[in-house]
């Protein structure tokens, strides 16, 4: 089995110039897990639980793909709005 990367973000709208707190949960999979998000504004992050500060306004699509140690891979993703 691979990783599989559960990612959560806010489900409230937030404010521009305010952290977005992220989570990327894995389960399954074997060994070590490495993150890659991306956070939609050309930003991106290789942190488990990143957090991200937008300075614009608008709805951002996110994704973060997990990988295991034995080289599978789980990628999910969401939208974030800011206001």
């Amino acid at each position: 089995p691979g990783g599989v990367g559960v990612a959560t973000g806010s489900d409230a709208p937030q404010n521009a110039g305010v952290p977005v707190n992220f989570t990327a949960t894995p389960s399954g999979g074997a060994g070590t897990f490495t993150y890659a998000w991306q956070f939609g504004d050309s930003a991106s992050s290789t942190t488990q639980n990143p957090s991200h500060t937008y300075g614009v306004a608008g709805t951002y699509d996110v994704a973060v793909t997990v990988r295991d140690s034995a080289g599978c891979t789980a990628s999910s993703s969401f939208a974030v709005t800011i206001n």
